[in-house]
């Protein structure tokens, strides 16, 4: 059954935001509920990412050390209403609300400048054309969102980290709708 193996994956593997999409596909909101986990499949209209990760060694201890141990309440109230604009631009593919939702308090203003040349790599997938951009997980990827120019995106995010000392490789990417199929 689907959900005995998502709850086990995310036992697992520890991030429930990482799982339940590559299990159930598409966009998923995805939340612990005492033992067990909460999700909502939200259908979207399809946009493409370009994810460029850089050669740096950025662990998610690091990631975690860096963020403080706590928030104001301006802070929480900020990301989730911008948490919810996020899912409703992506489930009515609507561009200009999406760009102006990918704004974050709680975790990217504090990890963004740990990895050279990534506010710069933000900056120029932006100048290049795409929708929003941010800071991929912990880092130290970055993931834009587009509908076009997708090579030209991840060449300003390469470049800019190649300006910083760092090589880096971009990923065009789909979302699957579909997820893991299981076979008996």
């Amino acid at each position: 059954d689907l959900v005995a193996i998502l709850e086990r994956a995310v036992e697992v593997e520890g991030h429930g935001d990482n799982v339940a999409p590559a299990l159930l596909g598409g966009f998923v909101v995805v939340v612990p509920d005492g033992d067990r986990v909460l999700t909502q499949r939200v259908p979207t209209v399809p946009v493409r990412t370009v994810v460029c990760v850089p050669d740096y060694a950025y662990l998610t201890s690091q990631a975690r050390a860096a963020l403080p141990a706590s928030y104001s309440k301006a802070d929480a109230i900020f990301n989730i209403g911008r948490a919810m604009l996020v899912s409703e631009a992506l489930r009515e593919g609507d561009d200009d609300l999406l760009a102006r939702a990918m704004d974050d308090r709680i975790h990217e203003p504090y990890r963004l400048g740990s990895v050279p040349g990534a506010t710069a790599a933000k900056s120029g997938a932006l100048e290049a054309g795409a929708i929003c951009v941010a800071l991929s997980g912990a880092g130290p990827g970055i993931v834009a969102f587009a509908r076009e120019g997708f090579d030209r995106i991840g060449r300003a995010m390469n470049a800019a980290f190649a300006a910083h000392g760092l090589r880096s490789r971009y990923w065009i990417l789909d979302a699957s709708e579909t997820g893991t199929r299981i076979d008996r």
